[in-house]
């Protein structure tokens, strides 16, 4: 019997797109991962393709005991399937120093967590990672980066297929299923899957849009809010094409000494441009020197285009240890670190 769960993600990713490769699906246990799972177990079966999957499961260890009857019963899952498992406990140590760092547990796990998939993925010989992501996560990660004071990109769609380097691609199938869809296929399978006790817990912010806001939207704009913020995410979509070029442009001309850790911008390029235009400009930038994100919100970028409209000399500095300084009608960015 084919569920129409499973006829949605064929659909959507056909057999045809992956039958001479390997793939890596991301399983944590939860409702999401074990529907994503199981549905491309039952199709790469119909098409005799299962030698080709294999999971990759991470252990935080965040919850103790819990987190360890998690990593058995993905253990479990995978072997009575007969697909291969393979698992990773994370360094308590390594996740509280990326944590401090980046300034959020919850951003040093899922950087960890996708760095580990990826290796995993290379060693296996695999060309797909895949991850569970749905339609309630592309709501909430838009919820989320809107109210942090994200720009346009920000608003845009998780991009259902997205290449990681140049062997290894990540590919979401469940990005238009909904968690009712998913807990409906479950239920047709008689298949258990765990329930992260932590997702009840308003600790993180996630969790929070989540519990309590998501709620009340859906009280105050019942079925109206989620098509509203979609419409929103792709007319963002199609803004950021033409921002993509204008900003591209910008740093051809406005971007000098780009080396890895520092650049200089010329302050005469951009200080005719909105104060819009000058927020993209540095987070494009910020991007592209794979500086951290996650604590530059709204604040801080106003911050840099005030230096490019400032006619004074000055010296700001940002998250993460990026130092901004304007002198002679250009603003040198550069890691602390490497500041004389």
């Amino acid at each position: 019997m084919i569920y129409p769960l499973e006829k949605r993600v064929e659909q959507s990713w056909s057999p045809a797109k992956w039958k001479d490769h390997r793939i890596c699906i991301a399983v944590s246990g939860g409702a999401d991962s074990v529907s994503l799972f199981c549905s491309m177990v039952r199709i790469a079966r119909k098409h005799d393709l299962l030698s080709h999957l294999f999971a990759g499961h991470i252990n935080h260890g965040a919850r103790g005991k819990e987190s360890d009857e998690d990593a058995l019963f993905v253990q479990d899952l995978t072997r009575r399937y007969d697909v291969p498992c393979f698992t990773l406990r994370l360094d308590s140590e390594e996740l509280a120093r990326k944590g401090a760092e980046l300034g959020s547990w919850e951003n040093a796990a899922r950087i960890l967590r996708y760095q580990y998939l990826q290796k995993c993925a290379e060693e296996q010989g695999a060309r797909y990672l895949l991850t569970a992501h749905t339609a309630d996560d592309q709501l909430e990660t838009i919820l989320h980066r809107l109210f942090r004071g994200t720009g346009m990109e920000g608003l845009r769609a998780i991009p259902r297929i997205r290449p990681l380097n140049d062997a290894i691609v990540l590919v979401r199938p469940l990005l238009d299923l909904n968690r009712s869809d998913i807990t409906d296929y479950l239920r047709s399978l008689d298949q258990p899957f765990r329930t992260d006790s932590s997702n009840s817990v308003p600790l993180y912010t996630r969790n929070q849009i989540r519990l309590e806001l998501i709620p009340v939207l859906e009280r105050i704009f019942p079925n109206r809010w989620k098509k509203s913020l979609l419409r929103l995410s792709r007319l963002s979509e199609q803004i950021g094409e033409i921002l993509s070029d204008k900003l591209q442009d910008l740093k051809e001309n406005a971007v000098h000494g780009d080396l890895p850790r520092s650049c200089r911008v010329i302050v005469s390029r951009l200080d005719q441009e909105p104060e819009y235009i000058i927020n993209e400009f540095f987070r494009s930038l910020w991007k592209e020197k794979n500086w951290p994100l996650g604590q530059m919100g709204q604040k801080q970028w106003n911050r840099l285009s005030e230096m490019i409209r400032s006619q004074e000399e000055c010296r700001m500095e940002f998250p993460d240890g990026i130092v901004a300084r304007r002198i002679d009608g250009v603003i040198e960015l550069r890691d602390s670190t490497d500041m004389k």
